[in-house]
């Protein structure tokens, strides 16, 4: 399995960096061999708050 894991160190001002890198995320999620995480230091990071909020699925990704 395929691990992959994207970071952003201004997940408090959720921005167009973190939509795009969130949008990155469901996009490499769709492959059911890798596993993709956020690496949120966010104290309310919220996975499904945040697809709510940019639009996207974030089903297959993982918030850490």
């Amino acid at each position: 399995m395929q691990s992959v894991a994207l970071y952003s160190s201004s997940w408090a001002t959720l921005g167009g960096g973190e939509k795009y890198l969130c949008a990155l995320a469901e996009v490499l999620a769709e492959n059911p061999s890798r596993e993709v995480t956020l690496v949120i230091d966010h104290p309310q990071a919220d996975r499904d708050a945040f697809a709510r909020l940019f639009g996207l699925s974030l089903e297959g990704v993982r918030i850490d």
